[in-house]
């Protein structure tokens, strides 16, 4: 029986975060996560019907219906970008590997079709599941969650560990984004910085300022605090906001 997924939207727009950013993309978006963050600012909540958008920059769609099966994603993927000019296709949402039998079902298929790189934007937590599809996966966005931004507060660093080193032992180009605001601890953002530093020569590590609107909710010097907090440790930190809302796109 074939797999399916709940699937928020697909659409193709602009990369707006870390070390991507300005590639074009098509992004599934999916529906899920097994985590709470408090910032977390997307709306993934089970729907039976999911919005395929035409051109990143206009709101035109069509309707699809939910649960998608692989096939139909490959479709909609064809659809958006026929003559395969996109950078990558993005797999976001929510958490993407909590869909693991449709991911191990999708990607394969999706291989035969096209070479089309295979971004994966995860929370880096599920490592198990990554290890399933990791011979598919071309990048890795990798999320640290600072346990002072879960709704649960638990510490995820042993997880975030774990994950890593499977990026690492699968050679798959892979980067760190941690979002933060004015309220970030100094000492617990130093702490999770061990996750990265046995990769520093391989992982760069983003500082992605938390976000309303437009607006950035921490202070210049903030930023410079953990910027320097970065380098203190040898690593090769860089800031950028999300670019995407400067630009007005999805």
């Amino acid at each position: 029986m074939p797999q399916s997924a709940y699937v928020k939207e697909i659409f193709k727009s602009i990369q707006g975060e870390a070390e991507y950013v300005g590639y074009e993309q098509i992004f599934v978006r999916f529906i899920g996560c097994n985590i709470k963050c408090n910032y977390c600012d997307t709306d993934i909540e089970k729907c039976e019907e999911l919005k395929l958008y035409k051109n990143w920059d206009s709101k035109e769609y069509k309707v699809l219906k939910n649960p998608l099966e692989s096939l139909e994603l490959i479709e909609a993927i064809e659809e958006l970008d026929p003559e395969k000019n996109v950078h990558s296709i993005s797999l976001t949402g929510g958490e993407p590997l909590i869909n693991i039998k449709f991911l191990e079902e999708f990607l394969p298929e999706f291989k035969k079709i096209r070479n089309t790189k295979i971004f994966l934007e995860t929370n880096g937590t599920l490592q198990k599941e990554l290890h399933c599809i990791a011979e598919y996966v071309d990048i890795v966005s990798m999320d640290l969650k600072l346990a002072s931004y879960l709704e649960n507060r638990e510490n995820l660093i042993q997880k975030h560990s774990i994950f890593l080193k499977e990026c690492m032992e699968n050679n798959i180009a892979t980067y760190v984004k941690i979002v933060l605001d004015n309220n970030f601890s100094l000492e617990e953002f130093n702490n999770y910085l061990k996750v990265v530093e046995p990769y520093k020569h391989k992982v760069n590590v983003y500082i992605q300022p938390m976000m309303d609107g437009d607006k950035m909710l921490i202070s210049s010097e903030k930023l410079k605090l953990a910027f320097d907090q970065c380098k203190n440790r040898g690593l090769n930190p860089r800031i950028i906001p999300q670019v995407h809302r400067m630009l007005c796109l999805n």
